[in-house]
């Protein structure tokens, strides 16, 4: 219910409420991957990119297998100005599958890595 409470939070933009509410969640049931995913979000929508990435990491230490979360994990280490890495997640998440729209934001994301390198 805690963490429930913290996605009405979210959804009405009360940001540091829905954080600390989601970290109770998270205390209280450290096996929902949910919390953590939501808090990862609301970190990277600070532009805390390597925060960010931190707490999406204890999200998919609970759930390996959640495309979209690699797909994230692509997008804000790109962010963080780390494209090898995130390539590979972008190569995980295609791996994972997840459809047609997890392959085109997988190829975007692979093609911004590659532009990132570009002379």
């Amino acid at each position: 219910m805690r963490g429930r409470l913290g996605m009405a939070y979210d959804v009405n933009r009360m940001r540091d409420v829905a954080m600390a509410t989601y970290r109770q969640a998270e205390a209280l049931d450290s096996d929902d991957f949910r919390w953590p995913y939501f808090r990862a979000h609301l970190i990277a929508e600070a532009a805390e990119h390597a925060e960010a990435l931190e707490v999406l990491d204890k999200a998919l230490a609970i759930d390996p297998e959640y495309a979209p979360a690699w797909l994230w994990r692509g997008s804000w280490l790109l962010k963080a100005g780390n494209p090898d890495d995130a390539m590979d997640a972008f190569s995980r998440a295609k791996d994972l599958g997840g459809g047609d729209e997890a392959q085109w934001s997988c190829s975007a994301g692979m093609t911004r890595r590659l532009k990132s390198c570009s002379p």
